[in-house]
């Protein structure tokens, strides 16, 4: 595949100023691992269509693997607007939004991934981690981890190490308290 869109870039009239055809390349070159590459094919294809939803949605892969939070969150906004049924866009929202410690909003993009995927446990583990980790709402944490091993969650026996630690987080800060 890589081959194919390479020979269309340089032979294929017009190719070049294809938002499809470098959004693809950069795929590719991600599914490569080849960062660098994506970035800079992902960015040629929304400087020649900056509402095309995948290429959106891959930039905002990269970014979130450099936790790169600050850029993504406007890449996701974007694609919200432009595909308000995807849940996958608020997930990743949610995650953006709690890195650039926008904790309300990330709490309602996770609350939007249930309305859209009420069977999907994983936006029960990122309210979790938001409430555990950043909100320090250790019940609220304790409820969503419980409730994603309940859905049967893939992460289900390291979400029950949340629980305890979530627990001695709570206990310590308890006792810090009534001192």
């Amino acid at each position: 595949a890589n081959f194919i869109y390479q020979k269309a870039l340089t032979t294929v009239p017009g190719a070049d100023s294809s938002a499809n055809i470098h959004c693809n390349l950069g795929r590719i070159y991600q599914l490569q691992g080849k960062s660098g590459d994506a970035k800079l094919s992902l960015t040629k294809a929304l400087e020649r269509d900056p509402n095309l939803v995948p290429a959106l949605m891959y930039l905002t892969e990269y970014n979130l693997a450099n936790r790169n939070f600050v850029d993504t969150v406007p890449l996701m906004e974007r694609a919200r607007d432009l595909d308000p049924g995807n849940a996958n866009i608020y997930m990743n929202l949610g995650v953006a939004y709690r890195g650039t410690a926008r904790y309300d909003e990330a709490r309602a993009a996770y609350e939007q991934v249930i309305k859209l995927k009420p069977e999907d446990p994983d936006p029960h583990l990122n309210l979790g981690i938001l409430y555990g980790d950043y909100m320090k709402s250790y019940d609220a944490a304790i409820a969503e981890y419980e409730l994603y091993i309940k859905m049967g969650g893939s992460q289900s026996s390291a979400v029950q190490v949340y629980i305890e630690n979530t627990r001695k987080e709570q206990e310590k800060v308890k006792k810090m308290e009534e001192r």
